[in-house]
């Protein structure tokens, strides 16, 4: 029998059991039911958009109005949003051992295409790094706004990756603190600069390159990898080589393009790996107050469910070696990359 590993993640902290004996047990691959539109239809198709709150920002064509039919990626305020819009005061008042504040923040949705397509794989690599663009014009407009330490932005797709609804959106929370992992994060990142000089992601994707075994692209600018403890089976990761940390909201449109390429092409060596799998797709970034660490941009495949052990220990459980995995989906990948001008098409702009 294979050895079972206790690995540990260098950048967060967590440790991770990688037990590939458990990929053989009866339902070890999760069945994913089928997610429906809603009854009166699915209120992120062109030509709904009295459905939606107003738009924050849109690719839309030259001479259109806001909220018109002609847009190829739009931003809304999420009607059900997991923060509040301002510090409303709560009452009764908390003690020093029942904490409590006002979760204060913004919460949109991005919604990545007009048409009704419902996974990754259905778009092109030019209309991954549309939606990446999507991410970053958004930023950057947040990162202005006062109270803002963190900003999160995940594309669920599927029921088992926390989806509520078929049609492809991703979506933006902001929230005025910074939770424990990106705090974890962060405090890792500083200890390693000031321990050794140098930038603990950086140092990770080279020890990545050295040991070789679980690298699927590399380039002078990008590596794509599943990492050494990632949290799933089949996890991937798609790191910028910068030799200093760089906010997502500075990187370069270039840049963006090669890593939607990257993305994209995982995303269907995958889905010939495995067929469709939910899946959540996660910038990871430092807090807007301390950006000392780099970024980088998860897939997270959503082949498993979490039982009784990763909640009692919260050690995740792998089932598919990273080294295995990296060579099967190097197997089946053909690299794609976009060029800005099929990203941006000639008359259309973003607004507002």
């Amino acid at each position: 029998m294979e050895t079972v590993s206790l690995r540990f993640d260098v950048l967060t902290g967590r440790q991770v059991i990688v037990a590939s004996n458990r990929n053989e047990r009866p339902g070890a691959i999760l069945a994913e039911p089928a997610l429906k539109n809603p009854r009166d239809g699915d209120p992120f198709l062109r030509g709904d958009e009295v459905h939606t709150p107003w738009e924050t920002l849109a690719l839309r064509k030259k001479g259109s109005c806001a909220n018109d039919p002609q847009w190829l990626v739009r931003v809304v305020p999420n009607l059900y949003p997991v923060v509040s819009s301002r510090d409303v005061p709560l009452n009764p008042v908390p003690d020093a051992l029942l904490p409590e504040q006002t979760a204060v923040g913004i919460h949109e949705v991005v919604i990545e295409t007009p048409d009704e397509r419902r996974r990754l794989t259905e778009l092109t690599a030019a209309e991954t790094a549309r939606v990446l663009l999507a991410w970053q014009y958004r930023m950057q407009q947040i990162e202005e706004l006062r109270g803002v330490q963190t900003v999160s932005i995940f594309h669920n797709e599927g029921f088992s990756a926390g989806a509520s609804l078929p049609h492809l959106h991703s979506q933006i929370v902001t929230v005025n603190t910074i939770p424990g992992q990106v705090r974890e994060r962060l405090a890792r990142s500083q200890a390693w600069r000031e321990h050794h000089g140098s930038d603990l992601l950086q140092d990770f994707c080279d020890a990545e390159i050295r040991d070789g075994e679980r690298v699927l692209y590399s380039s002078e600018n990008l590596l794509v990898v599943c990492p050494f403890a990632g949290r799933s089976s089949w996890h991937v990761r798609i790191v910028p080589r910068y030799t200093e940390p760089q906010l997502f909201s500075r990187c370069s449109t270039e840049t963006l393009c090669a890593i939607a390429g990257c993305l994209h092409s995982t995303a269907v060596a995958l889905d010939r790996c495995l067929g469709p799998v939910s899946l959540n797709v996660n910038l990871v970034h430092p807090p807007n107050t301390a950006p000392e660490y780099g970024w980088f941009i998860d897939l997270v495949p959503r082949t498993t469910r979490m039982a009784g052990f990763e909640l009692v220990t919260d050690l995740d459980v792998v089932t598919v070696r990273p080294e295995s995995a990296a060579v099967q989906l190097s197997d089946k990948a053909e690299w794609c990359f976009p060029q800005r001008e099929e990203v941006e098409p000639s008359g259309y702009v973003w607004r507002p």
